[in-house]
């Protein structure tokens, strides 16, 4: 830039229509004489005052005249200056074999230039992880791949691992150990099938084909508004007469003088009726580790057994014989908020998997006894207009 200012200077005739380029060319010299000489670091030897070298070079020599650039020589290959500098010699480039400890998985990302150090990382796949020491080395460790109910947020980098987060509950799920984003839940089986279990952070919707005798399962019926009162009317003279028939039926038996049979003999009976039944969903749903598939056994337990349509009653049971009375209807709320009102299935399997999760007993067989006793307790209370 100096050398170039000077030869405008010397083949510059001046003019009375030069005067305003000449000024120019004046200040610009001006101005950049003052900034190379306040902002570049410099050092004073022999009454001379030297600047130091660029980086890229080391020093070889004081400079030759006050105010210039000190002799300086270009780094050799395999060398570096990073910045300005009166250093007799250039740094030698990092070997990225020294720096990574298990060497084999090292990768080059920047190589070494005469201005600049190697940039050291791992082959694809792996990241780098730096000693706590602060020595620059360390070892490159496999990237992570989320855990099954969880997805990928961010791929891992050459110094960064894999970032997951966990799926949202009845929206999206991850069933295997992938890195992958968690895929969104199926909102509706289609035609001819209904849900077999609803969809949580580990698998999707299940829906199975329906059976003659089931019929179709409609769950996200929508009724309009004069069959909903037509329905509604029917209903309601029904359950009257079912009433009023049941009132009678009990008095008349009530003035039986020799009627042996108790509530409590009722409630035996009615407990051996249901007992049989959770013991061979229990059967069906253990593993070769005897442990219980829970989401097979509720699946089931939901279709089979005459929880409906009281189910938050049965839940808030099940919650404070299991010691977490203040989480049942937290479970229950959550069930609602989750699944439509006429998914009355799909909401008691919701607060039975949030019961299995929020349960401090590991051992599949006391749960199961815990269960048992939230049935009989529920179909108890259930019986009391016989008393």
């Amino acid at each position: 830039m100096k050398i170039i200012f000077s030869k405008l200077i010397q083949n510059y005739e001046f003019s009375p229509g030069n005067y305003v380029f000449g000024r120019l060319v004046f200040l610009s010299l001006l101005a950049y004489t003052f900034c190379y000489i306040n902002h570049s670091p410099s050092y004073e030897r022999g009454g001379k005052v030297c600047y130091y070298c660029s980086p890229g070079f080391y020093w070889s020599g004081d400079c030759w005249t006050s105010h210039t650039q000190a002799q300086c020589q270009p780094c050799p290959n395999g060398t570096f200056q990073t910045t300005v500098n009166i250093a007799h010699y250039c740094e030698r480039c990092k070997n990225c074999e020294e720096v990574v400890r298990n060497y084999f998985l090292a990768a080059v990302i920047t190589k070494c230039t005469s201005h600049s150090n190697t940039i050291c990382g791992c082959t694809a796949g792996y990241h780098f992880v730096k000693d706590h020491g602060g020595n620059g080395m360390g070892f490159c460790q496999l990237n992570k791949m989320c855990h099954v109910g969880y997805g990928l947020v961010e791929n891992g980098s050459q110094f960064e691992d894999t970032i997951c987060r966990k799926c949202l509950e009845g929206f999206t799920y991850s069933s295997s150990k992938s890195i992958k984003p968690c895929m969104e839940c199926t909102r509706n089986c289609q035609n001819g099938t209904h849900m077999q279990y609803p969809c949580n952070i580990t698998h999707d919707m299940a829906c199975e084909a329906n059976t003659e005798s089931e019929g179709p399962i409609k769950e996200n019926i929508k009724m309009t508004g004069t069959t909903a009162i037509a329905i509604g009317t029917v209903c309601g003279v029904f359950l009257s007469v079912v009433i009023i028939m049941t009132i009678v039926i009990v008095r008349r038996r009530s003035f039986r003088p020799n009627s042996n049979i108790t509530a409590d003999n009722r409630s035996v009976v009615f407990r051996a009726s249901f007992i049989p039944l959770l013991d061979e969903l229990k059967n069906e749903s253990q593993q070769d580790d005897d442990r219980i598939n829970w989401e097979k056994f509720f699946n089931r337990f939901c279709s089979d057994i005459d929880i409906l349509p009281d189910w938050e009653h049965f839940i808030r049971i099940l919650f404070t014989l299991s010691g977490l009375a203040e989480k049942g209807q937290r479970a229950v709320n959550e069930a609602k908020e989750t699944h439509d009102q006429e998914q009355y299935r799909s909401r008691l399997y919701y607060a039975l998997i949030k019961w299995k999760n929020y349960s401090y007993v590991d051992n599949d067989s006391e749960k199961f006894q815990v269960l048992c006793q939230a049935v009989n307790k529920h179909k108890k209370s259930s019986v009391k207009i016989f008393n």
